[in-house]
């Protein structure tokens, strides 16, 4: 509308034809109008429709999102867990070995020094044998060497009796 419109004058008033053109123009411009309005609110109502659908979607992921994450969260605590439980075994599990280890350390540790009692018993028992046999000979030694002169004697005083009744005889 191209500002302020006048009529013609007529008799009793304005001129109906310059009245009707003029609701005949304002007609056309109020529909050229509405049609642009409604176009646009066509537009704008599928562009709400997309943007409620794209809302709907972003929704869902977000909702998938928050689902995994959850999900991995619960897994990530759980693998937590599990891991220190797995370690907590392996420290008390090795703490267990080592206790067994160093009694079997201590039992062997007594078993060497057994061992080694026995043979400082053995080797004192083994010298005090030597003593002996050592003794033993030494006296059979000297049993033979008495023997020896002895039957040296015995076979010197033969053989001066054997001189003697040579010469006696």
């Amino acid at each position: 509308m191209s500002g302020e419109k006048r009529f013609r004058s007529s008799m009793f008033g304005y001129k109906k034809q310059d009245v009707y053109e003029f609701i005949e123009k304002l007609a056309k411009d109020l529909e050229e109008q509405i049609k642009i309005k409604d176009d646009e609110l066509v537009a704008l109502r599928n562009q709400n429709q997309d943007l409620k659908k794209q809302v709907e979607e972003l929704t869902n992921k977000l909702t998938a999102i928050e689902s995994g994450r959850t999900y991995i969260a619960d897994a990530i605590i759980k693998a937590e867990e599990q891991a220190k439980k797995i370690i907590d075994d392996a420290v008390r599990e090795a703490g267990l070995r080592r206790q067994e280890l160093q009694l079997k350390i201590n039992e062997e540790q007594n078993k060497l020094e057994m061992v080694k009692k026995e043979l400082r018993e053995l080797r004192l028992e083994a010298i005090d044998r030597i003593k002996r046999y050592e003794l033993q000979l030494v006296e059979l030694v000297e049993e033979e060497e008495i023997d020896a002169t002895a039957e040296t004697e015995q076979e010197a005083a033969v053989t001066q009796e054997e001189e003697v009744e040579q010469i006696d005889g």
